[in-house]
C-alpha cells in the first residue's frame, strides 16, 4: 500500500506543477523511482548494516566484526 501511495502521490505533485503531458509523466515517474530507491530500499539496508550493533535488541543477524 505504502509503494502505492508513493506513486500516487508524486504523480499528482508532478501533475499539478508541471501539467498533464505523456513526457511530464515519464520523467516524474522516474524521479519518483529513484527517490523510492534510495530512500525505502538503499538507505535502510545501509543503516541497518552499519548499524547492527546499537540495534539489533538480541538478534543474531549481524555479521561479527
Amino acid at each position: 500500500m505504502i509503494n502505492a501511495a508513493t506513486t500516487i502521490l508524486v504523480a499528482e505533485i508532478c501533475r499539478r506543477l508541471f501539467g498533464d503531458g505523456e513526457f511530464v509523466r515519464l520523467v516524474c515517474d522516474g524521479y519518483g523511482l529513484v527517490l523510492y530507491l534510495i530512500f525505502a530500499e538503499i538507505l535502510p539496508k545501509v543503516f541497518g548494516a552499519r548499524f547492527c550493533r546499537t540495534y539489533r535488541a538480541g538478534s543474531s543477524l549481524c555479521s561479527s566484526r
